[in-house]
């Protein structure tokens, strides 16, 4: 719990998604986006922007 916490202060949006995928492989197609981006604490626009440029 710690980490996610960390991250969430810490990092930036392209990092998230990444420690995201690190953690759950098959998250992007098990959960909806929109429950992602809540998961990441950032916005639904912004998790599309990131996954676009990745």
């Amino acid at each position: 719990m710690m980490a996610k916490e960390w991250s969430l202060a810490a990092l930036s949006a392209q990092e998230k998604l990444e420690w995201f995928r690190s953690d759950f492989p098959d998250g992007e197609t098990t959960f909806p986006h929109i429950y992602i981006a809540s998961y990441l604490g950032i916005t639904p626009v912004t998790l599309s922007r990131t996954r676009a440029r990745a």
